[in-house]
Order: C-alpha cells, then structure tokens, then sequence
C-alpha cells in the first residue's frame, strides 16, 4: 500500500512539475509579447507625438501662407490702383504730347506766314 501511495504521490508531484512548467513556459511566452507590445505601444507614442508636432507645424504653416495670401491680394490692389494712375497719367502725356505737336505746328505756320 505504501508503495502504491509512494507511486501515487510520484506521478502526482511529476504532472504537478509538467504543469508548473507549462504554466511557467506559457507565463515567460506571456511576458515576452508584453515586452514587445510596450515597445510597439513606445513606438506608437512617439510616432503619435511625431505627428502632434508635424500637425501643429502644418498649422502654422497655414496661418503664414494665409498671411501671405492676404499679403498678396493686398499687393494686388496696390498694383492695380498704380496702373490705373499709370494709364491716367500716359493718356494726360498723350493729350500734352499732341498739344504740344498742334502748338509746334501753329507756331510754324506762323512764322512760315509771318
């Protein structure tokens, strides 16, 4: 009987080490993919981070290229309002230009009658 008890308690306690070591095998597994998910959720964080500041520059980017526009349509109208004082101006030469070919030519007539 004792025997068999001794035998007993042998198959018992070596099942009980295989699970053990199945449980430990399986926990250290376990352990391991945490290790690389923290590294995977590291990374992820920081790529997270990496874009919060890549968007933020895009953000600023904007608001100067909105400066910027609002610059050039400013610019624009400058322009405009100059070549219309432009054209105002080379129509007046035009007309001081004729005015004063028709005066050279009334003053040479003149002396030609004269």
């Amino acid at each position: 009987m004792k025997q068999e008890e001794d035998k007993l308690r042998r198959d018992y306690n070596q099942k009980l080490n295989e699970k053990e070591t199945e449980i430990t095998e399986k926990d250290a597994k376990l352990t391991e993919q945490n290790v690389e998910l923290t590294e995977q959720d590291t990374k992820l964080a920081a790529n997270a981070n990496e874009m919060k500041e890549k968007d933020a520059q895009l953000n600023v980017n904007a608001i100067e290229m909105k400066k910027m526009d609002e610059e050039i349509a400013t610019k624009n109208d400058e322009l405009q309002n100059l070549q219309i004082i432009n054209d105002r101006l080379t129509g007046e030469n035009r007309q001081l230009e004729n005015e004063k070919i028709a005066l050279e030519q009334t003053a040479s007539s003149a002396q030609s009658d004269g």
